[in-house]
């Protein structure tokens, strides 16, 4: 590949009459969709990478009538639905791009089942509030429902990416201007813990999340739900902490919008990678911003629901805790849950919230899904010495 991947930022790589088309499909986050760069095979930086290689595919042809922008435009990337996606993969080219060509409109690609219907108003509000952190606005943007065909396109680097990589320096330099230059008021507090027990069972996380937080607050740490608070807030709250105890999720990502000269940050795993490894979501992008960075993977069993093709669902799982060792790792952080942990009540909400999260994720997914394979979390159960649980859960899957 000529055009490979830089260690600087370099300029903006400016294209003529370049075609644009809709998102045709997805495979996971990365799309069928978006701009056809000439000489395809030799370009890197502007095509969408992990780990500096492309992972994206030459976009499918569209059939539908052209319409041709004359103004400069600028490629984005594309406007994914999820926080954390949107974040981690398709945000890192806008600083630059405003930095640079503040005047040129940005050209965002939607979800698939999105187009025709996407717009600034009916984006989610992450959406605009990350925009309007960048500098971007709704008169400065496009949004890709129909083939395009732009004389003149315009594309960033993406300042970091998924995978093991650290961030171009230079974009953390831009992200520390970027802080500087708003009104923020940190929310100085010594320890904070980041909880995703509120969100919907169906997106996976702790059994008993709740009674951890519980159990947290009355031990003096303060427990915050990021998915109730503006971006801004949120920003301030993570500027402003010693240490950040984070639930592992998306609200990691959120720190990718800051640049250096943050605190201590602990994340509690509810996942684990190949061979039980640490599973490690953000740790490349993140250390390099932080006065520390650690995993902790206090978990027992992690339950899952299956594919037809036997793969597991893990980013849908519930994780269950090591409690020992769960209270094990709260104290190497200076916290003390053991002496106010009650076994009788967390056994009952953690009992409460398996059977609700496999109610709500077999009723979504049971067309889909192989019963057969489902069995297996039946033996998960039992193997970990929670067949009391097993009728119920049967009769959850003979629904």
């Amino acid at each position: 590949m000529k055009n490979e991947f830089p260690r600087h930022l370099p300029p903006l790589a400016d294209f003529s009459e370049v075609l644009v088309f809709p998102n045709s499909a997805r495979k996971g986050s990365v799309m069928n969709g978006g701009p056809a760069w000439p000489n395809w095979e030799d370009q890197v930086w502007p095509r969408h990478c992990r780990n500096n290689k492309p992972v994206d595919l030459y976009p499918k042809t569209v059939e539908s009538e052209v319409h041709r922008i004359r103004e400069p435009v600028i490629w984005a990337g594309q406007a994914h639905s999820h926080f954390g996606h949107f974040i981690a993969e398709y945000s890192t080219r806008l600083l630059q791009s405003k930095n640079e060509k503040n005047d040129a409109k940005l050209l965002f690609g939607v979800m698939p089942n999105s187009i025709g219907r996407f717009s600034w108003a009916t984006a989610p509000s992450f959406f605009r509030e990350i925009l309007k952190w960048f500098g971007g606005s709704q008169e400065k943007v496009y949004f890709c429902h129909q083939t395009l065909k732009v004389d003149k396109l315009s594309v960033a680097v993406q300042g970091e990416q998924m995978g093991k990589l650290p961030p171009i320096e230079q974009y953390l330099d831009l992200l520390d201007e970027n802080v500087a230059s708003h009104s923020m008021a940190p929310n100085v507090n010594g320890l904070i813990y980041v909880s995703r027990s509120r969100l919907l069972s169906n997106l996976g996380g702790h059994a008993a999340a709740k009674y951890l937080d519980e159990v947290l607050e009355v031990s003096g740490v303060k427990v915050i739900y990021p998915e109730f608070l503006p971006l801004h807030n949120q920003l301030e709250i993570y500027l402003g902490a010693e240490r950040l105890i984070f639930s592992e999720g998306s609200a990691l990502h959120c720190l990718q919008l800051l640049g250096r000269g943050l605190g201590d940050i602990y994340v509690i795993n509810r996942r684990t990678g190949r061979n039980n490894s640490l599973h490690d979501i953000a740790g490349s992008q993140l250390r390099p911003r932080c006065k520390s960075y650690k995993n902790f993977a206090p978990i027992e069993t992690l339950l899952c629901l299956y594919r037809p093709n036997g793969d597991p669902q893990v980013g849908l799982g519930l994780a269950l805790y090591d409690v020992d060792q769960l209270h094990v790792d709260f104290g190497s952080m200076g916290v003390d849950i053991e002496s106010k942990w009650d076994s009788a009540k967390y056994e009952i909400k953690r009992n409460r919230d398996i059977l609700a999260w496999l109610k709500h994720n077999w009723a979504q997914s049971k067309r889909h899904l192989n019963r057969e394979d489902q069995n297996r979390l039946l033996d998960q159960l039992t193997n970990a010495n929670l067949s009391h649980l097993v009728g119920k859960a049967t009769e959850i899957l003979d629904t």
